[in-house]
């Protein structure tokens, strides 16, 4: 595994979570506030799937005591998140032990794109503005989708055109986040506009072992602020949509690196920063159904390490992303049964950097997707087939070092593959107060090696082949609305699954300063996750909300049975994850405790005894209060992480923050 110092020092903060992975846990339903009383609205798409899907609107988001995007992915099943820790720490998402390049992230129903790491950092999403965050994994519950949305698993974030509103936000540590949104709605037309600036000086204490010997420190070097600002708009007329996005975001932080011990290195420093802009078109009627979108995206990262063992004293890198995405597409219905559409995509991405060797590489894709699906009485019956096709090119720079003299390195392979899918959902019961349904779904994918896994040097492989995956799922989902009894909802679901991955990417050491990606290892995942959720109404404005989740994971490497680490679980996988929350909603002051753990980790394959990582549990409690303040809504909000001041690490030498709170006030004007 690539050491962290090298790993921040090659390919920056974004490269280290190429080979880290994490946990989290639980799920929710979707609720519908009204005057005087709660009202519960099943999520239909979410019951009724043929594959898992697991959706999270604003209010149960609120009701679950998430206090970031990060926060609110532990509530989904399944999830593994890598968090180093504090305000601006890097977090990222890989679902059922497939790491994070296989999760497709879609903002706004585009995908969110990274070809230079291939995993996008959640905490570029301010909570405040998603109106729902959902998970669905092996199968997209839409029959026409852009092609680029259907991978292995997708996380999706729709934000929501927020209301004229000023928020405060302010916490432990030096976090300070103040933010603004402004919505207007003339006829059939929205334009929303919000912006917020974040600063956390993440200096939280944290305690260091070294033996028998243990010494209260403090997080250093770990400042960061970032500037955010987003403008959107839509038209709405019968069944034509037109949407349209545009956002920036600049991100300057510290790089406090891994804790070593009694030293306080204070030397790295990156900056980020981020602008795209999309569009998209749909036509709905009652047989024929088409969209259209388009989306450009540039991406800047600047690297910097000031330290003496550089000639000037500085080593720097800098790196320049884009890419251009347009997707096409159209959906016939024959009748009330049958259902087919065909879409495609085109993707052109490109990085260029300050480096003396490779300076700008590109990659053409063409995807295809065909999809049919059946409809009838109790059965949902869907299969897709898509191709994708890769054209990879390196633009002529300086002489390669490990070719002949004036050549340049030529481009990785192109690469053209057929992936199919099928899945199948079956209603047993389908009552007005009571739904039994059991699903089952196939599926292969594949991914593309980044542009750092075949190029970088001293790292990279232009020869690498696509990780190939095949998902394999079989789940149920039970809901209960009873009637004049205290319990007035319920619903559980359990999946079971079994994910192999073939020619998975992994970094070796071909010495201690020359690392390489490679096509070695084999992966075996199998387990299941079991969600629950109760809701018991005592009066018209009392209830008690119960949410619960447990996942078991064994990942593992199958690679070769003669090798050191073959059936092992794979390094910062746990085998086991929970968690459980508690809201009281009352008209009073509204209370939600959660807690959520995992147990112990390894941070190699090997499963060094010096490299493990305790089992951990964290709790957190929220209290919200509205309020009527010069004639306006004034919502006041205050959370206390790791009630308990619990020592950990997700990430190992990454200690995570110990007890911290934060206040929230939002004014509606």
């Amino acid at each position: 595994m690539i050491s962290a110092s090298l790993t921040v020092r090659r390919i920056g903060l974004w490269g280290v979570a190429a080979v880290l992975s994490v946990s989290a846990a639980a799920q929710s339903v979707e609720v519908l506030r009204t005057p005087g009383e709660v009202e519960i609205v099943a999520p239909k798409r979410t019951l009724t799937a043929a594959a898992p899907l697991w959706q999270l609107d604003s209010i149960t988001l609120l009701g679950s005591g998430a206090v970031s995007t990060a926060d609110a992915l532990r509530r989904l099943p399944g999830i593994n998140l890598r968090d180093y820790g504090g305000a601006g720490g890097l977090k990222t998402v890989s679902v059922r032990g497939l790491g994070s390049p296989h999760t497709v992230v879609l903002y706004d129903g585009l995908p969110v794109g990274d070809a230079q790491n291939g995993q996008i950092d959640f905490g570029r999403f301010t909570l405040s503005r998603i109106k729902t965050l959902s998970l669905s994994v092996g199968e997209n519950p839409e029959l026409l989708v852009p092609v680029r949305t259907l991978g292995a698993a997708t996380v999706s974030l729709l934000p929501t055109a927020s209301p004229r509103q000023i928020g405060w936000r302010m916490g432990a540590f030096g976090l300070l986040n103040p933010s603004v949104s402004w919505a207007e709605q003339w006829g059939k037309t929205t334009i929303s506009a919000s912006g917020d600036f974040l600063h956390g000086d993440n200096d939280y204490p944290f305690l260091l072992k070294n033996g028998r010997t243990a010494t209260r420190e403090r997080r250093s070097h770990s400042r960061m602020q970032t500037w955010n600002g987003e403008l959107a708009g839509r038209y709405l007329d019968g069944g034509n949509e037109l949407s349209g996005r545009a956002a920036y975001r600049a991100n300057h932080r510290h790089l406090p690196g891994p804790v070593t011990l009694y030293t306080q290195l204070g030397t790295e420093f990156s900056d980020e920063q981020q602008l795209f802009a999309q569009c998209a078109y749909r036509h709905r009627s009652e047989r024929v159904s088409w969209m259209a979108a388009a989306k450009h995206a540039w991406q800047e990262s600047r690297y910097v390490n000031r330290d003496r063992q550089y000639p000037g004293g500085e080593f720097r890198q800098q790196y320049w992303q884009r890419e251009t995405y347009l997707t096409l597409g159209v959906q016939r219905d024959f009748g009330k049964t049958w259902q087919a559409a065909y879409a495609t995509d085109y993707t052109h991405a490109g990085l260029n950097s300050d480096l003396s060797v490779d300076r700008r590489v590109h990659r053409h894709s063409w995807q295809q997707g065909l999809s049919a699906r059946y409809r009838h009485s109790r059965w949902d019956i869907t299969g897709r087939l898509l191709l994708h096709l890769h054209r990879n090119r390196l633009e002529k720079g300086a002489p390669h070092p490990l070719f002949f003299p004036g050549t340049s390195a030529p481009p990785a392979p192109d690469v053209r593959r057929l992936t199919p899918s099928l899945s199948a959902a079956c209603s047993l019961i389908r009552r007005q107060h009571s739904l039994l349904r059991l699903r089952t779904f196939y599926k292969e994918i594949f991914r593309m090696p980044t542009f750092v896994e075949n190029y970088y040097f001293n790292y990279g492989n232009r020869l690498l082949r696509p990780e190939l995956t095949r998902q394999l799922g079989i789940g149920t989902t039970f809901r209960l609305l009873p009637q004049q009894t205290l319990l007035t909802d319920f619903d559980i679901t359990l999946d079971a699954y079994s994910n192999r991955v073939s020619d998975r990417i992994t970094a070796i050491p071909l010495n201690p300063v020359v690392w390489q990606t490679v096509n070695l290892d084999r992966v075996r995942a199998l387990g299941f996750d079991l969600t629950a959720h109760g809701r018991f109404r005592f009066s018209a404005q009392q209830q008690l909300v119960v949410r619960g989740h447990y996942s078991l994971q064994n990942v593992t490497d199958r690679s070769h049975p003669e090798g050191a680490t073959y059936g092992l679980q794979l390094a910062y996988t746990p085998r086991h994850t929970a968690s459980l929350s508690l809201a009281w909603e009352n008209p009073w002051l509204p209370i939600v405790v959660s807690t959520s753990g995992a147990s112990e980790r390894w941070a190699t394959h090997q499963h060094a005894f010096s490299t493990r990582l305790p089992p951990y549990w964290e709790t957190n409690l929220s209290l919200s209060k509205s309020l009527r303040f010069l004639r306006r809504r004034a919502d006041l909000r205050l959370d206390i992480t790791n009630v308990f001041d619990r020592q950990y690490e997700i990430l190992r030498r990454y200690p995570m923050p110990g007890r911290a709170w934060q206040y929230v006030l939002i004014y509606h004007f």
